[in-house]
């Protein structure tokens, strides 16, 4: 499988600046988000409406290198990696709201191939990965993780404003459901810059 191509699902201010880094390493990238808007801007303009130093320039220095795309299948159809960076905002001080990544884990298990990496960056629960996620994918796509595809968990650690910097220098904290996924995230990320730490699970990455 072609491992030139990474699909990130969610265009905020981590995976816009995720997407743009990528690009800028040599990734080609699909960027995916369900703001029709969004997509429609970045598609005519290469211009961001979040500040972030750097970014617009990089966008535009990288336009034949990604994709926007409001369709998630398109992105996992034609991606190696894929990278969910939806938000998970706060229902309450404790408890994050995890519909974003139930619906679009949904989307990429009836589409998910064999060979197949998913990145879970979004911030979580300790245990949503190995406990929700790859159980989410495995019902629905029939396959098995660690066996049939690789899942891991990469905690975003970027702040707004120094995002495109940090993401080339900061390091990569990476934990696989098994040792293959770990080495299949690492892979990917390591392109971007900065040490990449593998750890025994994902829980230990959300911790």
């Amino acid at each position: 499988m072609d491992k030139s191509t990474v699909a990130v699902f969610g265009l905020g201010y981590i995976g816009l600046p995720l997407a743009v880094a990528f690009a800028k390493v040599g990734y080609k990238v699909i960027g995916v988000d369900i703001d029709e808007g969004k997509i429609s801007r970045l598609k005519e303009t290469y211009t961001a409406e979040i500040f972030e130093p750097g970014l617009n320039e990089t966008l535009q220095l990288c336009r034949d290198k990604i994709t926007f795309t409001t369709s998630a299948d398109f992105a996992i159809e034609n991606s190696y990696a894929l990278v969910i960076t939806v938000g998970t905002p706060l229902m309450d001080p404790k408890t994050p709201n995890l519909e974003f990544i139930k619906s679009i884990t949904s989307t990429i298990g009836k589409k998910l191939k064999r060979g197949q990496l998913v990145i879970l960056k979004s911030t979580v629960l300790i245990g949503t990965t190995e406990n929700l996620v790859k159980t989410w994918l495995e019902e629905i796509s029939k396959l098995k993780a660690g066996k049939d595809f690789f899942l891991s968990f990469c905690p975003e650690r970027t702040i707004e404003g120094l995002a495109l910097h940090e993401l080339y220098t900061l390091p990569k904290i990476v934990g696989g459901i098994n040792p293959q996924s770990t080495d299949a995230a690492a892979e990917i990320l390591q392109k971007l810059g900065g040490p990449v730490v593998k750890v025994s699970s994902p829980k230990v990455a959300e911790l």
